[in-house]
């Protein structure tokens, strides 16, 4: 039954490949339907930039050898609509397809070009609006706070400020370099010579705890309003703020990512994931759209379950995702690679469309895959490959009862790598499928996140993780003369974000006299080092030291020591200069 129509099919096809060469209406609307259903698919021209379709020259050119019987075999899909060729129907002879050629310099953008130190990186994701919405919203927990909780000191309760909550962030990055983000503050905090002198020096161990404890992001008397359209209402403003920096700061290279992040946490939240296959199992979860090459994410989605009906009421299936995810990278010819949670025909053809490829495993259950493909009786390492027009379909025999679909509309032929022999379809796939994954790892490596049950909380967490990866993609490109290492970059980062608060301390003159001494360097007028005072009118050089006995009665006119002729300079002024 199927031979008939196949022949009539491929009949079709080379009647419409020479029709295609004199005429300009569509080519669909020469088909009939009733002959055979499905048969569109293998013939329908998408809308395609006109460097990637087939010009009449080479039309012309074409030979009806190339499409011969001998050459050609079909897959039919299980939905008996969907044909596979078993050949690329690409011309041997045509151009090289335009895919993948973007016209955009990959790389930080206008208004993130002038970053020449990591807080100038920082400030462009964490900017000052988000800085100062902190501030607001933890001053009126914090009053509110100081009328229902009788503090016996003012001190203990007083408002916090820009310059304070940068100190904080700032901590909580060295914390994280330490690998200390699981650790009690309290070993932190020690003075026994174990703990960090910084922590001493930027905070007292309440005020820090005090701080975590009353920081917040919206305004709690408005809360219960915005909770009724809005899941995410505790986080939204910043949320926004931050999201918007993202997308607005970086242009993305030709290869991106789509994929699921996990941010580890187990308190009270309606919307906590469990995830097996990630490390940490529980936590929130992120969509996120990445760069491939240098990992920088930017745009991503909380997912918050079933939403509240309102305007952050939308869809979450994978189609759906991928379509807000990407809507920033259409039109770009830039490739998205995604797992098997996303990848489906229709969305590829719909990406297709707007201008973007796509790689992506297929799960077996996709009515437009051939049960050829799908068979386990194949031998090990064997291929099976079939085209369309716009896409390639493979089936990849990896073990005994295993295969491995993968769909592209970036390949339209079964080229191998040369250097691994393996197909270029799968080599692609494999060097870009670990942009999330590994963003996610680097989070974890350093994380900022202390011990929480407060969602909102966690959530600011991983924003501050996602804007050091970030800040420092940003940064290398900027000075790529910089040879730091992502520990190096957080440690500066931190001690700028610290900086101005330990300017303030410096002048405070209860300290412990080890934190005094730490902070002198922080002085805006740092004290002149004199010798101690002494009755002695000479003794030895303090530049020679012990090594012989150069006793003189010079001394230094800045600090007052002892010092020899050789080791001092000597100027001769006439009386009337001087």
């Amino acid at each position: 039954m199927f031979e008939e129509e196949i022949r009539h099919a491929l009949e079709q096809y080379e009647e419409e490949e020479q029709r295609h060469v004199h005429e300009t209406s569509n080519v669909e609307d020469d088909f009939d339907d009733s002959d055979f259903e499905g048969e569109q698919e293998v013939v329908e021209i998408n809308e395609f930039d006109s460097c990637s379709e087939v010009s009449e020259e080479e039309a012309n050119n074409l030979e009806v050898d190339d499409i011969s019987d001998d050459d050609f075999s079909f897959f039919i899909g299980k939905d008996n609509e969907t044909i596979w060729s078993s050949k690329s129907l690409v011309p041997k002879n045509s151009r090289v397809p335009a895919k993948n050629i973007i016209k955009f310099v990959p790389g930080p953008r206008r208004i993130c070009r002038d970053t020449q130190k990591p807080i100038d990186a920082f400030l462009k994701f964490i900017n000052l609006d988000f800085i100062d919405i902190i501030v607001d919203c933890t001053n009126i927990f914090i009053d509110s706070k100081r009328v229902l909780v009788n503090y016996s000191r003012d001190r203990d309760c007083k408002e916090t400020t820009r310059d304070e909550i940068l100190a904080v962030i700032g901590i909580l990055y060295l914390i994280g370099v330490k690998h200390g983000n699981r650790a009690n503050c309290r070993e932190l905090w020690k003075d026994d010579g174990t703990g960090m002198i910084i922590t001493r020096a930027t905070f007292s161990y309440k005020r820090f705890l005090f701080l975590l404890r009353s920081i917040r992001f919206d305004d709690l008397s408005t809360r219960n309003e915005r909770e009724k359209s809005d899941k995410l209402a505790a986080i939204r403003n910043v949320y926004d703020i931050f999201l918007g920096n993202c997308r607005n700061n970086y242009s993305h290279s030709e290869f991106t990512t789509i994929d699921e992040m996990l941010f580890a946490f187990r308190g009270r939240c309606g919307f906590v994931q469990y995830m097996p296959q990630k490390p940490a199992k529980y936590g929130l979860k992120f969509y996120g759209l990445c760069d491939s090459k240098t990992f920088y994410t930017s745009n991503f989605e909380i997912y918050c379950g079933k939403q509240k009906p309102g305007p952050y009421d939308v869809s979450n299936k994978p189609y759906d995702i991928v379509q807000r995810l990407s809507q920033d990278i259409q039109r770009s010819n830039r490739n998205i690679t995604m797992d098997n949670y996303y990848t489906s025909v229709p969305l590829a053809d719909d990406l297709n469309k707007k201008g973007l490829t796509v790689i992506g495993t297929l799960k077996a259950n996709k009515r437009e895959i051939p049960p050829q493909f799908i068979s386990i009786s194949r031998e090990v390492g064997s291929y099976l490959y079939g085209f369309q027009y716009d896409k390639m379909l493979a089936s990849i025999q990896t073990k005994r009862k295993k295969c491995v679909l993968i769909l592209s509309t970036m390949h339209d032929n079964e080229s191998t790598d040369e250097k691994t022999g393996k197909l270029l379809i799968n080599t692609d796939y494999n060097s870009t499928k670990g942009g999330v994954d590994t963003v996610d790892k680097m989070c974890a490596s350093y994380s900022t996140a202390r011990q929480t049950r407060r969602w909102p909380l966690r959530i600011f967490f991983s924003f501050l993780d996602l804007a050091g990866i970030n800040s420092q993609v940003v940064f290398f490109h900027n000075n790529h003369g910089s040879t730091k290492r992502r520990r190096e970059f957080l440690c500066d980062l931190a001690f700028e974000l610290l900086e101005t608060h330990l300017k303030i301390r410096s002048e405070i003159n209860t300290l412990p006299k080890d934190i005094k001494i730490f902070l002198v360097k922080y002085r805006n007028e740092p004290q002149p080092i004199t010798a101690p005072e002494t009755d002695k009118r000479n003794g030895p050089c303090h530049l020679c030291g012990g090594k012989k006995c150069n006793r003189t009665t010079i001394r230094c006119n800045d600090c007052g020591n002892f010092v020899c002729k050789k080791h001092s300079k000597h100027t001769t002024i006439c009386n009337d200069c001087a």
